[in-house]
């Protein structure tokens, strides 16, 4: 619960680039996520989450993916070259 997750370089991941489990009121803000196996940046249940201002590419699936979180904000990101959806 109110997780900053901000201005970092993840590559050549084996899995999610970034990931939220659960919780609530989490900030994913202006990364740079490339290569990962699987999504670049992922958010699983919760509520409220905000995903912006992130850089996505080369990815195994979507770029941005929320799956079962209420209130979830994306806005601002770019995403190319990802196997799945920009953002889904």
């Amino acid at each position: 619960t109110n997780a900053y997750v901000f201005d970092n370089d993840v590559t050549d991941t084996g899995e999610h680039g970034i990931r939220l489990n659960g919780g609530s009121d989490n900030t994913v803000e202006n990364n740079d996520v490339t290569d990962t196996n699987v999504n670049g940046v992922r958010v699983d249940g919760g509520t409220n989450a905000t995903v912006r201002g992130n850089r996505v590419s080369d990815t195994g699936d979507d770029g941005i993916s929320v799956w079962f979180s209420n209130g979830t904000t994306v806005a601002g990101n770019t995403t190319w070259d990802t196997d799945g959806d920009g953002v889904q």
